[in-house]
């Protein structure tokens, strides 16, 4: 059955290139390419913001800069477009990747491919170009070795996370999720009383510690990851804020079959994969953000459900005629034949028109950026926390703005307070713009602050100067 696994990679992938967002729609991808082309050019990282104005005193914490450095490489080679099908090849990547795990877990092939399958559509929302990407692989494979690590008299798996974990601290703040991983598979490992197996997991911990402090930042990654959590702005960041059904539908659904086929008792799952799965749906009600981890950690288990709960209700079938075929051959053809359809499907997409694979019209402030530079260049414009990445990625620091969603790992606590200020239109919002010396602002046309002037307020102090798809301008009288 190994040719199955090829397949479901190209399937996915031509699945995720017609339904996922273009590339640019994601606020924090722009920046992420910003970086990468900063590191390329500049071969070393900046202590502090090279971009935003009057940003330059505060310490800033690109956590992921092995990811961004591995875009902007992608993007030097092979354009937008390569960059966005890179993307959703990781994603093809993972949901082949489950499909192999389950397999190897002697789960049934109709239970393997429903779980696969559906886990591939409900992360439709989290395959973006944003190092959150490299995050899932890294716990995916995280979970792999752990679990296979049952049956090592030795070190064969474990010793892979250590270097796996270097590479995890240096390419995003969720580094912390293996650390949580392992100490699952500790738990059960004593629970087990399989005292062999515990003390390789803590050695490998160990390990892992003094290998995600190889970075740039040493011990305050740390702190540059919780930076991300305690930020202001996540109180009114929809990827942040606790679960509700309908805001992530691929995320509803996973989380209703889960709940629908759970069987904690009666299933033969391992006691980590249990406590993963449940420890994770309830994460995953504190924040949408933990969702994808939610998705690749329970599969296993979900997939066990599903397998034992309809095992009585399949009735032996023939094998069918494809499946005989496909079994017959030889395994590096079907791999073959797979990279053949991928590099024609490649070549069609790129010669059809696909501006809309990069970012729409509707989502796009193009218009109000260059609007702003061309007529406004010496102005210091108070721009969206969504649109900074934009600015930052157009312009590459020749339009004076501050603040975006790079949030406190590049602002002050008291930077991404008043914004929040701002947004809520706050006592002293103005005060606070003043004294940044601020005098324009750039802003979707949906915040309070373009309600009320539409209304009639601040009329006496501002400007509309501009009004774009997306986002308004405005000047100070």
């Amino acid at each position: 059955m190994g040719w199955i696994i090829p397949v479901v990679f190209l399937a996915a992938l031509i699945a995720f290139y017609r339904l996922a967002y273009p590339l640019l729609n994601d606020n924090d991808v722009p920046w992420h390419l910003a970086i990468g082309q900063l590191l390329m050019t500049t071969h070393h990282l900046p202590a502090t913001d090279v971009w935003a104005y009057g940003n330059h005193d505060h310490p800033w914490y690109i956590l992921s800069w092995v990811w961004d450095l591995l875009l902007g490489m992608v993007q030097q080679l092979s354009g937008e477009f390569g960059t966005f099908i890179f993307t959703l090849a990781i994603g093809a990547g993972l949901t082949a990747g489950i499909t192999y795990r389950l397999l190897k877990l002697d789960i049934t092939l109709p239970a393997v491919l429903m779980t696969s399958i559906l886990a591939g559509l409900c992360l439709l929302d989290y395959i973006t170009a944003r190092p959150q990407l490299i995050g899932y692989v890294l716990a995916f494979m995280f979970h792999a070795i752990l679990h296979a690590s049952r049956k090592d008299a030795g070190y064969k798996h474990l010793r892979w996370l250590p270097l796996l974990m270097l590479l995890w601290a240096n390419a995003h703040g969720s580094f912390m999720v293996g650390f949580i991983i392992l100490g699952t598979y500790g738990v059960e490992a004593w629970f087990t009383q399989k005292r062999e197996w515990l003390k390789r997991i803590i050695i490998i911990g160990a390990a892992c510690a003094i290998c995600g402090l190889i970075n740039p930042y040493g011990p305050k990654v740390v702190l540059g990851a919780l930076l991300s959590f305690t930020s202001p702005a996540t109180r009114y960041t929809a990827e942040w804020l606790p679960f509700s059904f309908g805001t992530s539908t691929g995320l509803s659904i996973w989380l209703v079959m889960v709940i629908l086929s759970s069987n904690l008792r009666g299933a033969h799952v391992s006691i980590a994969d249990k406590i993963l799965a449940m420890g994770w749906f309830i994460a995953t009600m504190f924040s949408i953000r933990n969702g994808a981890f939610f998705i690749l950690l329970s599969a296993p288990y979900f997939a066990t459900c599903i397998d034992e709960q309809t095992r009585d209700l399949r009735k032996p079938q023939p094998v069918s005629p494809v499946v005989t075929f496909m079994n017959r051959q030889p395994l590096g053809r079907v791999w073959l034949g797979c990279i053949a359809v991928f590099a024609l499907f490649y070549a069609i997409a790129y010669a059809a028109p696909h501006a809309d694979k990069i970012e729409s019209e509707d989502f796009s402030v193009k218009d109000a950026i260059d609007f702003a530079l061309a007529h406004y260049p010496d102005h210091h414009f108070y721009s969206d926390y969504n649109f900074g990445g934009q600015i930052i990625y157009r312009t590459q620091g020749t339009l004076p703005f501050f603040m975006d969603s790079r949030a406190s790992t590049a602002y002050d606590y008291h930077a991404v307070n008043e914004f929040m200020e701002f947004l809520k239109l706050s006592d002293g919002w103005e005060k606070n713009l003043r004294k940044r010396d601020l005098n324009g602002i750039i802003t979707e046309k949906s915040t309070n602050f373009a309600n009320a002037y539409e209304k009639g307020l601040y009329h006496d102090r501002w400007k509309l100067v501009f009004t774009g798809k997306r986002a308004n301008v405005y000047i100070t009288r």
